[in-house]
């Protein structure tokens, strides 16, 4: 797996992030990915949002997979200094796993989540 380097642009509390990558199609069912990513610093957390598309390697692909779109909003919270953060999220994935059969698991989800992250 291959990526670029991700900062785009940065300026106050704003940053802008962007990752492309590519595999070796033979060996993994996603042949590249896509996303691009904005994060804005409060005084009171970091806001987020993002979203990225990967790719179905062409030896993988059948009429039930398909390539999937993944989106993330979040607000990450410091609880105690910079030693706990709370971080809730939204997010969308369309055809998880590459599935878009429908049969097996919906072709779309909607995820809310709740982080912990612990610095110690």
């Amino acid at each position: 797996l291959t990526t670029c380097p991700p900062v785009l642009f940065r300026s106050g509390g704003h940053v802008v992030n962007a990752r492309v990558g590519v595999a070796n199609d033979r060996v993994s069912v996603a042949t590249g990915f896509m996303a691009l990513a904005y994060e804005r610093q409060f005084s009171f957390g970091l806001f987020g949002a993002g979203i990225s598309r990967t790719y179905l390697s062409a030896d993988f692909r059948q009429a039930d997979l398909a390539d999937t779109t993944d989106a993330e909003i979040f607000f990450r919270i410091p609880v105690a200094g910079d030693a706990i953060h709370l971080t809730p999220s939204i997010q969308y994935l369309r055809n998880p796993g590459f599935d878009a059969s429908g049969s097996t698991a919906d072709s779309s989800a909607i995820v809310a989540g709740l982080r912990f992250r612990w610095n110690f």
